[in-house]
């Protein structure tokens, strides 16, 4: 658990140990700046309330717009871009580590959700987990709503 989702507890459980982690030092990456934390909490409200009534459209819109402004690696995952994938990918190895600030979705979420292009994604996973070094990509990382690449 790190110290941000501890004193997150803290303050849910309101029993004053908020106040001892409220010094501990978070990194950026852990604090999304406040209108990504903004933009994520309307998303899940959105999912939520698809998931309640069955109306996806305020969420799938709020997922477009999110995949706008994704990492690169992201966007040519979630596009089925084979070439511009693997180029993206041999310039900046750890990019495969990103993730999108609103929705939580990896490359290797992206890559596994295609279902029209099964040969370009399916390498596309595969260039993630094996020349990667598999161990460091966590294949059980869950986006925003708690979706993983193998659900």
């Amino acid at each position: 658990m790190t110290s941000r989702e501890a004193h997150v507890a803290a303050v849910a459980r309101d029993d004053g140990d908020a106040e001892a982690g409220a010094d501990a030092t978070v990194s950026e990456e852990e604090t999304p700046a406040a209108p990504q934390r903004a933009a994520r909490e309307k998303y899940v409200a959105a999912w939520l309330k698809g998931a309640a009534t069955g109306d996806y459209a305020e969420g799938e819109e709020l997922f477009t717009s999110a995949m706008a402004s994704a990492p690169a690696l992201v966007k040519a995952a979630r596009e089925g871009d084979l070439s511009e994938f693997c180029r993206l990918l041999e310039a900046e190895p750890a990019s495969a580590h990103q993730e999108d600030e609103v929705t939580g979705i990896t490359p290797l979420m992206a890559a596994s959700c295609r279902m029209d292009k099964v040969y370009d994604c399916t390498e596309m996973l595969r260039l993630q987990l094996v020349a990667l070094d598999a161990p460091e990509i966590d294949v059980n990382r869950t986006s925003t709503v708690g979706l993983s690449a193998l659900m």
